[in-house]
């Protein structure tokens, strides 16, 4: 398997900047100064990755204060794939757009 073109650090870069700015994948690809195909994988694979998290989809902010140092790193709201379908039940009256609101949380550990 061939090395990745992008360090973890510019993966969770580019994901901090796709999701709550909205950036298009090629424009992320000149920043980064690497493909749009490659920054379409890098969002793949991070998101993916994020999605098998269990805390990730269940942790509310209630329990974020039964943990010390807790810290909410980034909000946003996320596109609805199949907007057609669910833009009743997921439609934002603020940004009248079919979204639903994204928490990313974790401890200053990692956790």
């Amino acid at each position: 398997m061939r090395p990745r073109k992008l360090s973890l650090n510019q993966a969770l870069k580019i994901i901090l900047l796709y999701l709550p700015h909205n950036l298009t994948e090629e424009l992320l690809a000149d920043i980064f100064e690497t493909s749009q195909a490659t920054i379409s994988s890098t969002i793949h694979r991070i998101e993916s990755a994020l999605l098998q998290l269990p805390e990730l989809k269940t942790a509310g902010l209630e329990s974020l204060s039964k943990v010390p140092d807790s810290l909410v790193v980034d909000g946003t709201l996320m596109a609805v794939w199949n907007w057609a379908t669910q833009g009743k039940i997921l439609f934002s009256g603020k940004h009248h757009r079919a979204r639903f609101n994204h928490q990313v949380s974790c401890t200053l550990h990692g956790k």
